[in-house]
């Protein structure tokens, strides 16, 4: 694999790094729901939501690192970048349902007492956990709390490598360089 500079291939490592921190972070969460038992709450979920978006771009755009131009890479890494960022929200958001900040969104209120008996017995089955109710912590720190983190600083990471290489321009079309260039003289002073 060829890279254009040092810091191309440095760039690619902190893509590279976002990629296996985001696997990590979606394989961790259904990890602890298929062999930990933990059942993930409404909001547990829809944080997972930003993970299956952009896990997907950041690999296409880690396969097609050196077919993609620059500029499109770097809208693809600003993209995700932000789909990062709203899922740093929904983590702060969660960890505020947690510590009743704000109220308990209607999707993980407890069950309305007008559904029929049979659905009743059926939702029985179901374990249904309120988005309030913290499942694990570590040191205080809730897993909606290390989704927020985490989130935030694979978005931080995704900007720091879509910003423009330090020497690097935007490239002009050839008219453009004609003109730039016939507007000056022979010996450098511009050309009236």
């Amino acid at each position: 694999m060829k890279f254009k500079s040092l810091d191309d291939y440095l760039c690619k490592v902190v893509v590279l790094l976002t990629f296996v921190l985001g696997c990590m972070a979606i394989g961790i969460a259904w990890a602890s729901q298929i062999w930990g038992g933990l059942v993930p709450c409404e909001l547990c979920l829809g944080e997972r939501i930003p993970y299956y978006v952009a896990l997907p771009i950041v690999g296409v755009v880690l396969l097609s690192w050196s077919r993609l131009p620059p500029l499109l890479r770097r809208l693809a890494l600003v993209l995700v970048a932000a789909i990062f960022a709203w899922s740093a929200y929904l983590g702060v958001f969660h960890a505020g349902v947690e510590m009743k900040l704000w109220e308990v969104p209607t999707a993980c209120a407890a069950t309305p007492q007008s559904l029929s008996t049979d659905l009743l017995t059926a939702l029985d089955q179901v374990k249904v956990i309120p988005c309030d109710q913290i499942q694990w912590q570590l040191l205080g720190i809730s897993m909606a709390d290390i989704n927020a983190g985490l989130s935030l600083l694979i978005a931080a990471l995704l900007i720091l490598a879509a910003r423009p290489s330090p020497g690097s321009q935007i490239p002009q079309s050839s008219q453009d360089q004609e003109r730039t260039h016939s507007s000056f003289a022979a010996d450098g002073r511009p050309a009236h």
